[in-house]
Order: structure tokens, then sequence, then C-alpha cells
């Protein structure tokens, strides 16, 4: 008897899944529709898959979003522009690389920003673009919004924000990202200078210390985020995409020299900051030195005098000197000159 087989298809699961912290109760989106001549835009939607223009041929669309939390919102977004479930899941997932990937309808890239705060509350914020055929999508995990400067670019159409395509709207974005990057090491800088330029080392405190090892960290993780952005526009240039044209590679080709500046600046100032600790725990080990000589010095004085008292301290009945006047004073006087002629030796020795 032929028994049928259940036939079993393999599901592959939904990893489109939020990784990260919800900042923000409540997601926002922002919307420009441009060209040379005139721009829309629409500062809040509330239904992406029902509210967001469409794209056309000789507009450029720029959809901006806050708060990645709301994975529904994320999907319908990169539903309407067909973006791939790989390219979504690194978008939900804040703890990705920074890195470009090429797709057959569009370009990824995602980088960590820093964002402008004091740098004792030194944070970084996960943010994605897609750059499409007429269309550029932007994703920020907060509320800090570093592209104020580009939007007021788009409405008074200054410089090539309005005469470019999205290749140009992509890199400008990029340059602000850069710009909190200078912003934050300026910071950085100006706290690192005053810890660096304190004359005496010795007056190093145990807080001061601590900064310095403070600094040293904030500045090793702004370069694990540099280096993989100079990594991600280095790559710009080796792709063939017919998103980015060729006339504006040399856009990208200035951010990685930006990236390559930033990166020098952080050596430059790590190296500061562990010189100045280096040189700090060099001096806490030569006054330690130097204490532990002189107390060395002053025992090396007091063993031969602890061995003549320990001779005439002994009990044995028949010791002469014991019965010498002088004896008392004689042997007080052969201790000065045993102390004297260490002191003499020493000297002579450079030890003290």
């Amino acid at each position: 008897m032929n028994k049928k087989r259940k036939a079993f298809r393999l599901v592959e699961p939904d990893r489109t899944q939020f990784i990260g912290e919800q900042y923000l109760d409540k997601p926002a989106i922002q919307v420009f529709r441009y060209d040379a001549g005139d721009y829309t835009e629409i500062k809040e939607i509330s239904d992406p898959g029902l509210e967001i223009p469409e794209i056309q041929p000789d507009k450029l669309l720029w959809v901006n979003l806050h708060g990645i939390h709301d994975t529904t919102i994320v999907k319908k977004i990169c539903e309407k522009f067909d973006i791939h479930r790989l390219a979504i899941e690194d978008i939900l997932d804040t703890s990705q690389r920074p890195k470009i990937q090429e797709y057959e309808h569009f370009v990824y890239v995602s980088i960590q920003s820093i964002l402008s705060t004091d740098w004792k509350n030194f944070d970084t914020e996960h943010i994605s673009f897609v750059l499409g055929q007429n269309f550029v999508l932007s994703f920020q995990e907060k509320a800090n919004d570093h592209f104020d400067h580009v939007r007021e670019r788009i409405r008074k159409n200054i410089g090539y924000a309005r005469q470019k395509k999205g290749d140009y709207l992509l890199y400008l974005m990029l340059e602000a990202m850069l710009d909190n990057y200078y912003r934050g090491i300026e910071q950085t800088g100006e706290e690192v200078k005053l810890l660096t330029q304190k004359k005496d080392t010795d007056t190093l405190k145990p807080s001061d210390v601590r900064n310095i090892e403070l600094f040293k960290d904030i500045l090793s993780k702004i370069k694990r985020s540099i280096v993989p952005l100079k990594d991600s526009v280095s790559s710009v240039e080796k792709i063939h995409t017919p998103f980015i044209e060729q006339a504006n590679l040399k856009f990208y080709s200035d951010l990685k020299d930006h990236c390559f500046v930033l990166l020098d600046e952080i050596e430059s100032q790590h190296q500061q900051l562990e010189s100045r600790i280096n040189l700090f725990f060099s001096f806490q080990s030569y006054r330690m030195n130097e204490i532990m000589k002189v107390l060395t010095i002053v025992a090396t004085m007091f063993i031969p005098l602890t061995f003549l008292a320990g001779i005439y301290g002994m009990n044995f009945t028949n010791m002469p000197e014991l019965d010498f006047n002088y004896g008392y004073f004689v042997l007080l006087g052969i201790m000065v000159a045993v102390i004297a002629g260490l002191i003499l030796f020493f000297k002579h020795k450079k030890w003290l």
C-alpha cells in the first residue's frame, strides 16, 4: 500500500525585526520632491503607504524617517520603493557596521554618526540611506536632525542642491555626518589641550587620569566609526552603478580625504593623551624610586649601628670593654664615624 508523502516547503523566517533601543514615542516622516525649477515639501506624513508621492522621472524624491523602531512604517516605505528584504534587515539593525552595498535597483549605505553633545554624554546614531533611480531614502534612529542645512539648500536652491541628482544629495548628507565628527573632535581637542598643557605632571589628579582614559576610549569609538565609513566611501569609486554619476565621484573622493584628516587628528590627540599618561606614570615611578632610595640608605646606615649595639648588648660575663670608663663615648664616636663614612661613600657613588 503506497502512502502519500506530505510535501513540506521550507519557509524562510522573517528576520526584519528592530534591533536596538527605542528613542521616540512616534515616528516622523518628511518628504521633499524637487527639480532645478521648483520643490515640494511635506513636513509630516502619517501613512507612508498612501501619502508619499510617486516617483517622477524628472524630479528627485527624498523621504526621511525619524524613528526606525516602528517596523511597520519602515516596511511600508521600503515596499513602496521595492527595497530588498536584506536591506530592510540592515536598516532595522542598529548594531550594523557601516557599509555600502550595491543591489540591482538601488545602493544601500549605512553609517554610525556621533551626536553633537557634551563629551561626557558621547553617543552615536545608526543612519541608513537608500539611493535609487530618482529617489533617496534616509532612516534615522533618533530625532537629532543633521540635515537642516541640506533642507535649506534645497528650499533656497543654493549651489548644486537642486541641480544634481540623488547621488549629490547623498553626498551632502554624508558630508553633514562628517561635520558632526569634526565638531566632536573639536570638543575633545579642547579638553585634550587642557589636560596635556599642564606644566607640572605631578599636579595631575586621579580625576584627570580618569578623564584621559575616558577621552582615549571616546577617540577609539570615533575611530571605529570613521574607518568603515572611509572604506565605504572609497568603495564608491570601485562599484559601477548607474545611480552615481562619474562626474560626481570627485565629491566622494573629497569625503574620503576628510576621513583621512579626521583619522590623523584622532591619532594625534590619542598620542598626546598616551604620552601624557605615560609621563605621569613615569614621574610617579621616579618619585617612588626616590623615596625607596632614601629609605634604603637610612636602613643601610642603621645596619652597622645595629650590629655594634647587638654586640655590646650581649650578656657575657667576660667583656673587658664594659669596665672601661669611656667605653660608652668611644662606642658613640665609632657609630658617628661609621655614619659619616657611609655618607661620604654614598656621595662618592652619587647615590645622594
